[in-house]
């Protein structure tokens, strides 16, 4: 009997990692067995991907290793069919066969003739998100043809490529080994692309021993001074109320009435650390007063299920109601269509900038430990005179997200570490 209960509580380890001992990437490399694969030809990717594991991999070149987390939480479709082609020995004894200095490198083509046109045989779609940009080296990410005509293919960029943003799948950064992308030499004429000899998966990260040292999560005053920065180039919009609140006391100070009472409870049961953002509003009424206002807001909670159990709670909602807003129904579903985790879209009356009649929008979604509240005070002129639809706002408010979220990325990735 104490012997089966030992089985049960004993840590499952996976096969591929049974017994290992810590090694550094250039030592998993070494040992790793480089063979050919039976096909490199599939209909579709199997599922391999399992709930809870924290997947990584390292890639084997002929330049030195690359460490990279891949992001299975935010492109669960992309790294599902990345892990079960490299388990799979797809990418062995293929090449970095696109590489441009000052821009990234490509690979993951062993198949094409010429190289760079080739694929597993099958696509899938592109999986985006608003605050995975391309804002910074090391990130790895899904070359395709086209919207949805992701397949096997994939590069690494060497500097930030913001022009990149929403045109190809996110799903890994560099941990380790990004001066083995930044020294590979350059194809653009015609010299030999470097050996990419394989792809490791890594499922348990404490058996790969690497100096990488995570950023520290960021305190409420660096979360405000990335949100400031969103506004500081736009001068016809000011903020009174930009702050942080780092106590629940301070936090729901901004409400009012039964809203106040409401957020006490939400904010005490659901692990509030702190608050940070406020609202931007046109300060010169003479010109063009077509957007009235926009606010920002990061509140960050215990926990990414805190975050996400405080959106759809009935405190939330009892909340939004007692400021007056309703929730609008995205009929076209453009939110989750453009990579957003949820559509919870509230509108009212506004009136308090330049005496315009005005409809004020909030758009609240989850990002790992925070709800973010986007706020956008359109002038209803704007809806009188046909420039805009009220079943448009939800497309507004994606376009309005994109724009901003960058701002706040890294903040939003580190929140956990």
């Amino acid at each position: 009997m104490l012997i089966a209960l030992v089985a049960v509580l004993a840590p499952t380890v996976l096969p591929s990692q049974a017994q290992e001992d810590p090694r550094t990437p250039e030592q998993w490399c070494a040992d790793a067995e480089v063979t050919e694969p039976e096909t490199r030809r599939y209909s579709e990717p199997e599922q391999v991907l399992e709930e809870g594991v924290d997947y990584y991999a390292i890639f084997c070149t002929g330049n030195g290793p690359v460490y990279v987390d891949l992001f299975e939480q935010y492109a669960p479709v992309t790294v599902n069919s990345f892990v079960f082609l490299a388990q799979n020995g797809f990418y062995n004894n293929s090449t970095f066969h696109r590489v441009i200095e000052d821009f990234m490198a490509q690979g993951g083509d062993p198949v094409g003739n010429p190289t760079g046109t080739g694929g597993p045989g099958y696509q899938f779609e592109d999986e985006f998100v608003p605050f995975l940009v391309f804002d910074r080296p090391g990130l790895l990410a899904m070359a395709n043809a086209g919207p949805a005509t992701n397949g096997s293919q994939f590069f690494i960029t060497r500097v930030p490529t913001p022009h990149l943003n929403q045109r190809h799948t996110i799903f890994g950064q560099v941990l380790d080994g990004q001066e083995v992308i930044d020294t590979m030499t350059n194809t653009e004429n015609g010299e030999t692309p470097e050996t990419l000899e394989t792809v490791l998966i890594i499922t348990d990260p404490s058996l790969v021993v690497t100096d990488y040292v995570p950023p520290a999560p960021a305190t409420p005053d660096e979360a405000l001074e990335a949100i400031q920065t969103i506004f500081e180039n736009d001068p016809s919009l000011t903020s009174d109320d930009a702050a942080t609140a780092t106590t629940v006391e301070e936090a729901i100070a901004r409400f009012s009435g039964d809203a106040q009472t409401i957020a006490e409870e939400l904010y005490s049961n659901n692990g509030f650390v702190y608050e940070a953002g406020g609202l931007w509003t046109l300060n010169d009424c003479s010109g063009d007063t077509s957007l009235l206002g926009v606010g920002f807001r990061m509140t960050n909670w215990e926990s990414n299920d805190a975050a996400l159990n405080v959106l759809n709670s009935d405190l939330f909602a009892e909340l939004m109601a007692e400021q007056g807003f309703e929730f609008v129904e995205d009929n076209s579903s453009v939110l989750t269509l453009s990579g957003f985790d949820s559509e919870q879209v509230y509108s009212r009356s506004f009136s308090d900038i330049c005496d315009a009649s005005a409809t004020y929008v909030r758009y609240v979604f989850p990002a790992e430990r925070f709800t973010i509240e986007l706020d956008i005070i359109i002038n209803d002129s704007v809806f009188d005179g046909g420039q805009l639809r009220q079943e448009d706002i939800p497309a507004v408010v994606a376009d309005v997200v994109y724009q901003i979220t960058p701002a706040v990325a890294s903040i939003i990735l580190h929140s956990n570490n």
